[in-house]
């Protein structure tokens, strides 16, 4: 996804509301309207995509530009782990670490827990958070205890611990 639009380019094509996260167009083009909304969702990854001056871009991306002016150089997180809502107060500049750390567990995951995994030759449950092994533990919910505990020591206000 490229980043060369600039602010005042985007502002001249759509608007954007930052109550619902949506943007719309400003000038009816080929097949849509003025006033229809701009972008679908990407089944794969789940964010909302656009093409823009045959250009593809993530709604997320174009909000930041369009509200502060500046491209992100950083990843953008959203807060709620809800990747199509892109309602700017959902929205925080993030480094790499950060925005996994605001994951939520993998899909393989069978403790129940992030970051929580049975170890069959002790017959305990690891904690590890960002590649940094904390402990072992008896029960899932002891370890899930430590593991929330190391997130919020790492990770502060990024720590997803569900």
């Amino acid at each position: 996804m490229a980043d060369d639009i600039t602010q005042e380019r985007l502002k001249e094509l759509l608007n954007y509301n930052p109550d619902t996260g949506v943007f719309t167009r400003i000038k009816g083009v080929k097949g849509s309207a003025a006033g229809s909304v701009v972008g679908c969702k990407d089944k794969q990854r789940g964010y909302v995509k656009m093409c823009l001056d045959y250009k593809k871009y993530y709604a997320h991306r174009l909000v930041w530009l369009y509200m502060t002016g500046d491209w992100p150089v950083e990843d953008i997180d959203h807060i709620n782990n809800d990747k199509s809502d892109n309602r700017f107060s959902n929205l925080r500049l993030a480094s790499r670490s950060q925005n996994l750390a605001n994951k939520g567990k993998q899909k393989n995951n069978t403790t129940g827990f992030k970051c929580v995994f049975f170890t069959k030759s002790t017959g305990r449950y690891r904690v590890v958070v960002n590649d940094k092994h904390i402990g072992y533990y008896a029960t899932p919910e002891e370890a899930h205890a430590a593991s929330k505990e190391a997130a919020e020591r790492i990770y502060g206000e990024f720590a997803r611990t569900g």
